[in-house]
């Protein structure tokens, strides 16, 4: 739905959301259609497609983009090479364990060349060894190829290794944006409550 000045409202348990303007790389993306916005997203429960293989699932995205067959098949070999799991490209996601079904949801995430990563707490599944190790991997992954990536956490640690700034929100509300030294600075002991 949209408001008198264009911009889009979101009606969430009777409360009024207006999105503010949307920008990419200085341009606005609020009347793009989302297809065309090229925003990948990982989601908290992964939700891979259980009856597609793992190179299905990474070509689903370019696939719905109208991408041609060969461009499919080489950007899913690009990806499973970068993610260190070509081994698993015939297997389905109930034969995958943890760790490797979040290699192959970001892969899937990274197929449409996401100008933006959105990372939904990607690691809420994970045991603490595999949940460092995919976090290195990601920030390796993310910083090789220059993708702004927001990650939703509510472990200040993830946030602490992941990030370059940190905002802080409580109620929906932002409390804090800062870098990382500055959030040290700032009374962590304020911000753990929220």
């Amino acid at each position: 739905m949209m408001n008198e000045w264009g911009t889009p409202t979101f009606y969430l348990q009777s409360q009024v959301y207006e999105v503010a303007e949307m920008l990419f790389d200085g341009v606005s993306v609020n009347r793009m259609l989302t297809d065309k916005r090229r925003v990948g997203y990982l989601f908290q429960n992964l939700a891979l497609f259980p009856h597609l293989d793992v190179a299905s699932n990474i070509g689903y995205g370019p696939a719905v983009n109208g991408s041609t067959r060969e461009n499919i098949a080489q950007r899913v070999d690009e990806l499973l090479r970068l993610m260190k799991i070509e081994h698993l490209k015939d297997r389905y996601p109930k034969n995958l364990s943890s760790g490797e079904r979040q290699r192959v949801a970001l892969a899937r995430a990274l197929a449409v060349s996401p100008q933006v990563l959105l990372l939904d707490e990607p690691f809420s599944c994970l045991d603490t060894g595999t949940c460092r190790c995919i976090r290195q991997e990601i920030k390796r992954i993310q910083r090789g190829l220059g993708i702004t990536t927001v990650l939703v956490t509510h472990d200040m640690a993830e946030a602490e290794e992941m990030g370059d700034r940190i905002v802080a929100m409580n109620d929906g509300n932002i409390h804090e944006v800062a870098d990382i030294q500055r959030m040290y600075r700032y009374d962590l002991d304020e911000l753990s409550h929220l």
